[in-house]
């Protein structure tokens, strides 16, 4: 029963006989934002949590207003592509995307990574990282906004967002559903190696010296930690340093995919949902609102 209702319940007049008929306990279901044609591929809040920036298949970013669910602006991204991923910078001047296409690669620039100037009340398009022969599945910036890394379906490359330039270039295999993270620390970059193996980098040295199973993840905010979501309704959690497994969350469905999230404050979220559904998850930068993409053109928010 909801605190409201418990606290005002003995001050219902006595001649109510028969109240109406509403939910015991209210959902945690904030709104949903509707509007794309396509799948929602990606979701991201903005560093004061006042805005979320949604990716589609459909081709366009849309920016909205995260407490009345207005929408503030629709951005088109490179034409005859679609974006797969969104992310705000960890200072929240800019806002990276990345986008695939079926278009061969004769044809004008169209797997890329953009850059948006997020500084401005519109977003503005001013840098494109290209390569044109792979889809870009996602994105990553590193804690001081310098770097991002980009993971490809045979690499992850890592690029200087400032000057544009390709910084490294990484083995790996991407595939849809895959994500890249960088530490908290900025010193060592996680990322799908083949299958479900993840790898853990050491950036500078450019040499794996960790390995992983799984394939979402979540570092913990002190970097000690690792969460990675399974197909199999299972998230295990890894000790950095070792490499050995630590506790497992499990799901009650074993065709759901389970994943976390580590709250800002170092809590661990876990969530469960069919593989068909739920695109991206994304905490607002206090913690208390999680945001999330769906197939089907809508992304919503719980608080």
């Amino acid at each position: 029963m909801s605190m409201i209702k418990d606290t005002f319940r003995a001050q219902i007049p006595a001649w109510i006989r028969h109240s109406p008929e509403v939910e015991r306990d209210w959902s945690a279901h904030v709104q949903t934002l509707e509007g794309h044609r396509g799948d929602v591929t990606s979701i991201t809040f903005s560093l004061d949590g006042m805005q979320l920036v949604s990716a589609s298949d459909d081709g366009n970013l849309r920016r909205w207003d995260a407490s009345s669910g207005r929408l503030l602006q629709t951005c088109e991204g490179v034409r005859g592509s679609w974006f797969t991923s969104v992310m705000f910078s960890p200072n929240g001047n800019q806002l990276a995307s990345g986008s695939a296409s079926n278009l061969p690669a004769s044809a004008s620039p169209h797997n890329a990574v953009q850059l948006w100037d997020a500084t401005t009340t519109t977003l503005q398009s001013y840098q494109t990282l290209v390569h044109l022969n792979e889809h870009v599945f996602s994105i990553s910036y590193s804690p001081n906004g310098k770097q991002l890394a980009a993971t490809l379906r045979n690499s992850i490359e890592i690029w200087d967002v400032v000057t544009g330039k390709l910084l490294q270039t990484l083995p790996g295999k991407g595939s849809w559903g895959d994500s890249t993270l960088f530490s908290p620390d900025g010193k060592n970059l996680v990322a799908t190696s083949v299958g479900t193996t993840l790898l853990l980098w050491d950036i500078v040295k450019g040499e794996a010296f960790q390995k992983f199973e799984g394939s979402q993840l979540t570092f913990s905010p002190s970097g000690k930690q690792l969460g990675s979501g399974m197909v199999n309704g299972i998230v295990q959690m890894w000790d950095v340093t070792t490499g050995q497994p630590m506790e497992k969350f499990e799901s009650y469905h074993e065709d759901m995919r389970l994943e976390a999230e580590f709250t800002p404050d170092g809590h661990v979220l876990q969530y469960d949902h069919c593989w068909q559904d739920v695109t991206d998850a994304a905490f607002s930068p206090n913690g208390r609102q999680l945001a999330s993409s769906y197939r089907g053109s809508r992304a919503s928010t719980l608080g």
